[in-house]
């Protein structure tokens, strides 16, 4: 499988991959640099990605990170996009407002992804009916993409020193 990577123009292959193995990084405040879909495989380049001790490709000893991380589902589709709803209280503990969940119309998508750029992943999770749950932490607001998927492969070139 030949991915392309998002911040070149040219093909690009990476050093380090990972198939089915998203336990063995931390997503949380991960920055994304650009996600795309192209109608079968979902993608977000990724900086800041801790690469857990336990990865197959780490020799050290502890946890380290990686910038230009490319995380990829091919052969995927987008279930649903969801921007969540909240509820806001005075300080006196008084619901002053609730805005309910969003869904993102598939129309909106490109627009989306293009916009969600520079926000943070707080998690990627796959369920045992091969699903996948990505929560993105924006600005002001929170969302979920949901993707039904049967594989996920993360690529990177090297390894950085995570600090403490």
């Amino acid at each position: 499988m030949q991915i392309k990577h998002f911040n070149s123009k040219e093909l690009h292959f990476m050093k380090y991959k990972c198939i089915n193995k998203l336990d063995q990084f931390d997503f949380k405040e991960a920055s994304i640099a650009s996600i795309q879909f192209n109608g079968t495989t979902f993608s977000m380049d990724l900086d800041n990605v801790t690469i857990k001790a336990n990865n197959e490709h780490n020799r050290d000893i502890q946890d380290m990170r990686a910038n230009n991380v490319l995380v990829s589902f091919p052969d995927t589709s987008i279930l649903t996009i969801i921007e969540e709803g909240y509820k806001l209280y005075d300080a006196n503990n008084n619901l002053t407002e609730t805005v309910a969940d969003k869904t993102i119309p598939s129309e909106d998508y490109k627009t989306f992804f293009e916009n969600i750029a520079g926000n943070f992943l707080y998690s990627i999770t796959i369920t045992e009916e091969k699903q996948c749950t990505i929560n993105i932490d924006g600005e002001y607001q929170t969302y979920t993409i949901q993707l039904s998927n049967s594989s996920s492969c993360v690529e990177w070139d090297r390894f950085l020193k995570k600090e403490q």
